[in-house]
């Protein structure tokens, strides 16, 4: 089959899917400051170029499965960088609610697979589109999966293993407007990076130790301009890869929650942290 785009579609068009052989790709990310060199759009961007780019791939895994991209939703729970200008900030009860709102609207359409695009690692966002989701999988017989959060606080090696091969950087220093976020606007969106991200000094900082001194915000671990990572070692090339890889593996992502074959989970130390420690407030 072929990808479709949900809102180009009548009512009708959208009844008359197969359902059982149809994957919908829901890209949900904040609007939020990507530093002094990008774009407050910057995940909005990237997750909705991701999943048009894994609707395109699915084919390659199976040519019987339809990928349906939804329209992105400019939304997410942003609390790392709430305390810069720009950042919009949906607080996680809200933004829950939205995911199992959209989620059910969807399964009362007849879809029974959604794949959940996120680029956002802040762990408030990453588990409001958990409990939304489990809240529509505990009421409805479908199969909702969000991958970004689950391989970011799991098995990290999955993403962008190339890009940190060829820069040798290290990945836990690179994680907001950074190198590789700098490299995929670059490649996709040169026209909103500013000139200055060449000029722009590493910040390097260990969030999981700030985050237990209480600094939670990027602004108040010390990222006065915004950015984690080393923005400066950006190239177009990087950016390619890290679209062309990502989307692979999202598509992979959807193709084994259709067949029901083991996907990505969080370790077992962070999915409690996430469960018990961090409040939807």
């Amino acid at each position: 089959m072929t990808c479709f785009r949900y809102d180009e579609l009548t009512w009708e068009e959208v009844d008359a899917l197969p359902k059982e052989k149809t994957i919908v790709f829901l890209s949900l990310n904040p609007i939020e400051e990507h530093g002094v060199h990008l774009p407050l759009g910057t995940d909005v961007f990237e997750g909705a170029d991701l999943a048009e780019k894994a609707a395109e791939y699915l084919n390659e895994f199976d040519s019987e499965l339809a990928g349906l991209i939804f329209p992105p939703i400019p939304l997410g729970s942003a609390g790392v960088t709430k305390d810069f200008p720009g950042t919009i900030h949906v607080g996680g009860k809200t933004l829950m609610r939205v995911v199992k709102d959209v989620c059910s609207s969807l399964v009362r359409s007849g879809f029974k697979f959604i794949l959940i695009v996120n680029h956002h690692g802040d762990p408030v966002h990453i588990k409001a589109i958990h409990v939304g989701a489990k809240r529509v999988m505990k009421k409805f017989n479908v199969k909702i999966y969000e991958p970004a959060g689950n391989i970011i606080y799991g098995d990290q090696s999955l993403l962008d293993a190339k890009i940190f091969e060829k820069t040798g950087l290290e990945r836990k220093y690179e994680t907001h407007a950074d190198v590789v976020e700098t490299s995929y606007m670059v490649y996709r969106y040169p026209h909103l990076v500013k000139a200055i991200y060449k000029s722009l000094e590493p910040f390097k900082v260990d969030i999981p130790r700030q985050m237990r001194k209480g600094n939670r915000t990027f602004k108040k671990m010390g990222s006065q301009k915004g950015h984690l990572g080393s923005p400066a070692l950006a190239d177009e090339e990087l950016g390619k890869i890290h679209l062309e890889d990502g989307a692979r593996l999202l598509a992979e992502c959807a193709y084994k929650l259709h067949r029901g074959e083991p996907l990505p989970q969080m370790g077992r130390f962070m999915r409690n942290i996430i469960r018990f420690l961090i409040r939807l407030d």
